[in-house]
C-alpha cells in the first residue's frame, strides 16, 4: 500500500459483509467498479480499489455463491476476503468505507458522497488530501477530549491530546501547542521532538479545568520550528465543545461494573480514584497498562481480561464524596475495542448510573461518581443568575437573582486549574437580589464564580480582561 500511496494514488477500502442485503444492492449498483475503471490502472491511474469482506470466519468461497450471489462476477477490481474489520475500522459498514490519502491520511467516507459527487471533488471536501506538497506543514491530525461527561463538583481536570502529522517536507523538530477555553488561552505547551514526512506523532497538553455546563475546547498548534506559522495554517486547529453535566447521587456504598471487553480485551484498564488521587479499585491490566498506560501500546495477550468474556466487577466506596471512574485504552484508539460494554449498575442491579461503549478513551474517559447516604434537598429556588459586566474590566462584579428565602452565602471563584482565588461571605435577602461584589486583581483568564448557600450553589464562567 505504501508503494501505491507514494505514486501520488489515493485507495478506497470498501468493506463489506456476504450477509447484508444493502452491501450487495451497493455492489450491484457498479459504483465501485466504474470508478475502478475510470480512475484504475487502465484509466487515468490516480486510483486503487479494494474490496473486502470484512468479516471474521467467513471462507474465502462465500465471495463466488454466499450470501446474495457471486460477489466477482462483472467484477475486474480487485476483491478479497480478510478479517481486518480492526485494521480500518469499518465492521462491514454498508454506509462507509475508508479512504487512504498519499500523505498516510486516512478518512471514512459515505457512499452517498458518492453517488452525490464526482471524484475529484470527493478529495477536495476530505482533509488531508492536499493537491499540493507544503515545505513546511504540520497537520493537526487528531486531538481528544471526552465530548459529554457527568460530574458531581461542578466541573473535572481534563488533559487533552494531540497527535501531529508531518505532511511536509521539513522534518519538524519543534511545536508550541495552545488550548483554549471559550477563546480564551489557558496552556501552551513547548514540545521538541522529531517527526519525519508523513510520520505522526500524539503528545499529552497539560491538564485544563472544565467547568458545566459546557465549553468550547480549542487546540491549536501556533508555532512550528520556532516559525509563528507554517505553510499550510488551515489544518492547524481543531475545536471540541464538551459538555459537563450534574451526576446521580449513589446512596448505597457500593457498586457493579458490568463489563464486556470486546477484541483486545488485554488493553483495557480501569480504577476507581478517590478526592486524593488515591486509587480505591481497580481491573483489567493493572501491570502493563495502568492509569498512565494509555496508548503505549506494551501490552500482551494473556494479561488482564480475556477477549469475548463477560466480567462482574463490585466496587465498595469507603466514604461519602466524589470519586472519578476512569478507563484507559493502552491501544490508543477505540478500533480494537470497538465492541467493548461497560454498565454501571446499583447492586441490585435495578439502577443504570452510566453506560460506555466503543467510544475513544486513550487517556480515559472517565465520569464522577458521587456518594452520599442522603441526598440533599434544594430548600431555596432561584431564577436566572446574571453576572456583569462580562468580561469584566475592573474589580467589580454586579451579581443578580431571584430567591425565595433570605439566607447566607459563600461567594467563590476558581481560575482553570481549579485554584480558588477568592472567596467571601455574603448576606442575600427573599426576593430580588443586586449585590455588587469588589475581586482580586487577577491575571487575564476564564474563571468560575461560584454562590454557594444551604444545600444549592449557582455558578457562572466570566472571562476576566485588561
Amino acid at each position: 500500500m505504501y508503494e501505491i500511496l507514494d505514486e501520488g494514488k489515493v485507495i478506497i477500502i470498501n468493506g463489506f459483509s456476504v450477509n447484508c442485503g444493502t452491501c450487495w444492492g451497493f455492489h450491484q449498483s457498479m459504483m465501485m467498479e466504474n470508478l475502478w475503471l475510470e480512475f484504475g490502472p487502465n484509466g487515468t491511474d490516480e486510483l486503487f480499489i479494494m474490496t473486502i469482506e470484512t468479516n471474521t470466519y467467513t471462507p474465502e468461497s462465500e465471495l463466488f455463491g454466499g450470501g446474495f450471489g457471486d460477489w466477482t462476477a462483472g467484477m475486474t477490481h480487485p476483491i478479497a476476503n480478510a478479517d481486518v474489520a480492526h485494521l480500518i475500522n469499518d465492521y462491514g459498514s454498508f454506509i462507509s468505507m475508508t479512504l487512504i490519502c498519499p500523505n498516510r491520511i486516512k478518512n471514512r467516507i459515505f457512499t452517498m458522497m458518492l453517488e452525490d459527487l464526482p471524484y475529484p471533488e470527493i478529495l477536495e471536501h476530505l482533509p488531508g488530501c492536499v493537491p499540493e506538497a507544503f515545505q513546511l506543514d504540520a497537520l493537526n491530525l487528531d486531538t481528544y477530549l471526552p465530548t459529554w461527561i457527568p460530574v458531581c463538583d461542578n466541573g473535572m481536570y481534563f488533559q487533552p491530546e494531540i497527535t501531529v502529522q508531518n505532511s511536509g517536507l521539513d522534518t519538524i523538530s519543534h511545536l508550541v501547542v495552545e488550548t483554549l477555553v471559550d477563546d480564551v488561552p489557558v496552556s501552551s505547551k513547548v514540545i521538541n521532538t522529531n517527526i519525519a514526512t508523513f510520520d505522526a506523532q500524539t503528545f499529552w497538553l497539560d491538564s485544563i479545568y472544565l467547568v458545566e455546563p459546557y465549553s468550547n475546547v480549542d487546540i491549536a498548534i501556533q508555532e512550528v520550528n520556532n516559525n509563528t506559522s507554517d505553510d499550510n495554517p488551515e489544518n492547524n486547529k481543531r475545536y471540541h465543545p464538551i459538555i459537563l453535566q450534574e451526576n446521580e447521587v449513589l446512596t448505597n456504598d457500593s457498586f457493579l461494573i458490568l463489563i464486556k471487553p470486546g477484541w483486545y480485551a488485554h488493553e483495557l484498564y480501569w480504577a476507581v480514584i478517590d478526592e486524593n488521587n488515591s486509587i480505591i479499585a481497580e481491573g483489567g491490566n493493572i501491570e502493563q497498562v495502568g492509569l498512565y498506560g494509555g496508548g503505549q501500546l506494551q501490552s500482551t495477550p494473556g494479561n488482564g481480561y480475556q477477549s469475548d468474556s463477560t466480567y462482574w466487577e463490585t466496587v465498595h466506596l469507603p466514604s461519602e464524596g466524589c470519586y472519578e471512574f476512569i478507563w484507559v485504552d493502552d491501544g490508543g484508539n477505540s478500533t480494537p475495542n470497538g465492541s467493548l460494554h461497560c454498565h454501571l449498575l446499583a447492586v441490585d442491579q435495578s439502577e443504570s448510573y452510566g453506560y460506555i461503549n466503543g467510544s475513544r478513551y486513550i487517556s480515559g474517559d472517565k465520569r464522577q461518581i458521587e456518594y452520599a447516604k442522603t441526598t440533599s434537598v434544594k430548600t431555596h429556588t432561584t431564577s436566572s443568575f446574571v453576572i456583569s459586566p462580562n468580561p469584566v474590566y475592573a474589580r467589580q462584579l454586579n451579581l443578580a437573582f431571584n430567591i425565595d428565602q433570605s439566607t447566607q452565602a459563600i461567594f467563590e471563584m476558581v481560575d482553570t486549574n481549579g485554584r480558588l482565588v477568592d472567596q467571601q461571605e455574603l448576606t442575600i435577602q427573599n426576593g430580588s437580589n443586586e449585590i455588587k461584589v469588589s475581586i482580586p486583581h487577577l491575571p487575564e483568564g476564564l474563571y468560575l464564580v461560584r454562590l454557594n448557600f444551604d444545600n444549592q450553589q449557582l455558578s457562572q464562567k466570566i472571562i476576566v480582561t485588561r
